[in-house]
C-alpha cells in the first residue's frame, strides 16, 4: 500500500487546531487581566468573539472530520473496486 501525502482535510485540520489553542489562550490571558485596567465593554466584546470563534472552528473541526471520513471511505471503495477489477483482467 503506497504512502499517502495529507490531504487537504489534514491541513484544514491543523491550521483549525491551532487557531482553537490561540484563541483558548487569548481568552485565558484576556480573563486574567483586571478588567478595572481595561475599556470593560471593549474587553466582553473580544471576549464573546474569541468564544463565537471557538465554537465556530470547533463545528468545523466536526465538519471536517466528517467530510475526512466519507473521503477515506470512497478511497477505500475505490481501491477496492480496482482490485476486483484487476483480479478479472488477471
Amino acid at each position: 500500500r503506497r504512502r499517502r501525502a495529507p490531504d487537504d482535510a489534514d491541513a484544514d485540520w491543523r491550521v483549525c487546531q491551532a487557531i482553537v489553542r490561540k484563541c483558548s489562550l487569548e481568552l485565558a490571558a484576556s480573563e486574567a487581566t483586571p478588567l478595572a485596567s481595561l475599556d470593560q465593554k471593549r474587553q466582553q466584546h473580544e471576549l464573546q468573539t474569541l468564544e463565537h470563534d471557538i465554537n465556530f472552528l470547533k463545528a468545523r473541526l466536526a465538519d471536517l472530520r466528517g467530510e475526512r471520513e466519507r473521503l477515506e471511505n470512497s478511497l477505500s471503495n475505490l481501491e477496492e473496486l480496482r482490485e476486483a477489477k484487476r483480479r478479472r483482467v488477471d
